[in-house]
């Protein structure tokens, strides 16, 4: 007889009169739920079995060797769970000193083993860590006639934690930042102009108050209507804002999850992170589409994170006090502003699309070439393994237009391959902060609604929409005097007539600027409905003569009639709607804290010039103090609390709104030209509105 106990005889003679007992665990001492599989006796016969809280007796063997197979998917997904033991003290053992005896009065012995001991050879041990692959704990012996406790290496596989930040349309914090300091270094020699004027009403201060210095490469929102927006005249947006609250290369308490965070320029500026005007398209802005739209944007998103995932792994390696044997799922938080909001919804879909996504693709390239591991049961499909935890979106604009499929204009729900429904199965918690109808409602500019579902919530919001999702600056940035940001300075609407030369006088051109001034007076009658402050507006005349079509002869007068509107606006209502955003992700488990490296909160640290804002502001109406302070305190602790119904009923009332107009902190967005003008319904201004459905 061998010294395993088999005999040296055929196997028909063999004595199927042997067996075995076996005890399953972890290494906690914890049994595994049923797991089928198959047990081979040293005759070759197999015998189906099942592991479960209770020991295994398999009896009827034939002497000799055991080998065990347990189905994969159902143990792997168990085996894989199960980590180790700090303890000093051993469980397992102790149970075993307890229990020293099993079948027959036999000793119990102590066999250690790995998850990959338990199932066949092959591809799937390939799947598996090395240190859990079979015969990393030492050859798996078993015999007939024993009784034995098998005790599985406990795993360590970490969640991985990702905030994805999509900025929006001509939104790009690197650019910004090099138009801050272009800011900075003019607020000097601007000060002449403020010193000449601080007296006069806003609207009545000169031209060349408003200009910036002669910088082909720095357009203000409100100038040059047919050129791109520039980046670099923008601050900082809610999506940067947010960004840099959420924790980076960090722990959880219990080590279990890992916390990483990638930046995604906004939609039509370049990918680069120099500090400098970003390569901006007129394409990606106007259109949504390009090298730099919103789907392309999503694929930079995707290979900007798998391009970390290298060196993240190297770090958590580093840095985790145990060894980290992969990845055991994904959460992903999402934000996203304007088309960047589109961004963010689409890539929600591209990592929840399954195994044969863009992001699994790229992923598992990533980690095959890497070594890092997913576990060796890995479902994208499912919550536990993959899931977006949360989305936090500001005004969805996806405003595609697909000139090649004869789609001009972006005033319409068909967004080509744009995807902006949420699964509300697989999106744990979504807020959306959308602008209200009555503040945003430029033809261009459609809002993209949210599916409806219990776990998301929409609020309609007073304010433009990058009072939303932020880029006006506010006076918080800057020296107080410094106030050229904070100019408003647009055209509301525009009316031409043409004289001959032969009948032109001073008399007929009072008479064309009466005309003129009573057609104006329609859109001037339709700004005071909408709640704007009319003494912000004023009539403005101009006269041009020239040749009258192609007649080198005759010659007219054009006579033009301009409908403005010229302010001051603060730019601190995104920061309020920040303190929404901020709160309501804290409130939903989003691992952001808003206390800096000095110990102190970010809203009232002085040098944090871009989440501050203003004690008090000046109600242009009544003339009081209003305390926006006070206010922005109280709605961020409502956020933080999760009130929804009460954050609603604060910030979406009518009389909020009027508050907000009063205050100047409203932005008026439309205007003439072809990129800003307002949506007309039945006589009046109001923002068109498309709901999501699943084919979106």
């Amino acid at each position: 007889m061998s010294a395993t106990g088999a005999g040296s005889h055929c196997t028909t003679c063999e004595k199927y009169d042997h067996w075995i007992e076996l005890v399953v665990v972890d290494e906690h001492n914890q049994s595994f739920d049923t797991v089928k599989g198959t047990l081979t006796d040293g005759s070759g016969k197999k015998h189906d079995i099942e592991i479960s809280d209770q020991p295994l007796l398999v009896e009827g063997l034939a002497p000799g060797r055991i080998t065990l197979s347990l189905q994969k998917k159902p143990w792997l997904k168990q085996a894989q769970a199960r980590t180790p033991n700090q303890a000093d003290d051993d469980p397992v053992q102790q149970w075993l000193d307890e229990n020293p005896t099993g079948h027959e009065a036999s000793e119990r012995q102590l066999q250690n083993a790995t998850m990959g001991d338990l199932v066949s050879k092959g591809k799937t041990q390939k799947t598996l860590p090395e240190r859990h692959r079979a015969g990393q704990a030492g050859a798996l012996k078993l015999a007939t006639d024993n009784s034995y406790v098998v005790k599985i290496q406990g795993a360590n596989y970490i969640t991985l934690r990702l905030g994805m930040f999509f900025d929006g349309t001509a939104n790009n914090t690197y650019s910004a930042n090099w138009g801050k300091k272009k800011l900075d270094a003019y607020a000097g020699t601007w000060r002449g102009y403020y010193l000449a004027n601080q007296d006069k009403p806003f609207k009545d201060w000169p031209a060349e108050s408003l200009e910036f210095p002669n910088d082909d490469d720095f357009h203000w929102f409100w100038q040059k209507d047919e050129d791109v927006e520039s980046s670099a005249a923008n601050e900082w947006t809610n999506v940067q804002k947010l960004y840099d609250l959420y924790m980076e290369k960090a722990f959880n308490d219990d080590n279990s999850v890992f916390y990483h965070k990638e930046y995604i320029t906004g939609i039509g500026t370049g990918n680069s992170t120099e500090i400098a005007k970003a390569d901006e398209s007129t394409l990606g802005q106007g259109l949504g589409t390009g090298d730099y739209g919103v789907t392309a944007k999503v694929s930079t998103g995707i290979k900007q994170l798998c391009e970390q995932i290298p060196d993240l792994f190297k770090f958590i390696k580093e840095r985790s006090p145990e060894l980290v044997d992969g990845i055991t799922k994904f959460e992903f938080d999402a934000f996203g502003f304007s088309r960047g909001a589109a961004a963010a919804r689409h890539f929600i879909h591209t990592v929840l699309d399954g195994k044969k996504s863009q992001f699994a693709k790229k992923l598992r390239k990533t980690c095959q070439k890497e070594q890092i591991f997913l576990t060796p049961v890995f479902d994208w499909k499912n919550n536990e393994q993959c899931e977006v935890t949360f989305a936090g979106i500001f005004d969805t604009v996806a405003a595609i237009a697909q000139m090649n499929h004869f789609d001009f204009t972006p005033h319409n729900t068909r967004n080509g391959k744009v995807r902006l429904w949420l699964d509300p199965k697989r999106v744990k918690h979504a807020v959306h902060l959308t602008a209200s109808s009555q503040t945003e409602y430029r033809y261009n500019f459609c809002l993209n609604r949210f599916n409806p579902a219990k776990n998301f919530h929409e609020l309609s919001l007073p304010g433009a929409h990058s009072d939303i999702g932020g880029g006006y600056f506010s006076r918080q940035s800057f020296e107080p005097d410094f106030l050229l940001p904070l100019f408003e300075h647009k055209q509301i609407a525009q009316k031409t007539q043409i004289i001959d030369d032969d009948w032109f006088s001073e008399r007929e051109y009072q008479r064309v600027k009466a005309k003129l001034t009573e057609k104006l007076q329609k859109t001037y009658q339709m700004e005071a409905e909408a709640g704007w402050n009319m003494a912000d507006y004023q009539i403005r005349f101009k006269k041009q003569k020239r040749k009258r079509g192609n007649s080198d002869r005759r010659t007219e007068w054009k006579i033009t009639g301009e409908l403005y509107i010229q302010r001051i606006v603060e730019g601190d209502l995104s920061r309020l709607y920040l303190r929404v955003m901020y709160g309501l992700a804290e409130f939903y488990g989003v691992p952001v804290s808003d206390i800096n490296e000095n110990n102190y909160p970010v809203w009232t640290d002085p040098d944090e010039l871009y989440y501050t804002v203003p004690d008090t502001l000046l109600n242009s109406v009544t003339k009081e103090k209003y305390p926006y302070g006070k206010l922005c305190q109280e709605i961020l602790q409502m956020a933080k609390s999760g009130d929804m119904n009460t954050l609603s009923n604060s910030l979406s009332h009518q009389s909020f709104q009027q508050k907000m107009m009063q205050l100047n902190l409203i932005h008026h967005s439309s205007s003439t030209g072809i990129a800003n003008p307002p949506n007309l319904k039945h006589g009046h201004y109001e923002r068109e509105v498309f709901a999501c459905n699943k084919n979106d």
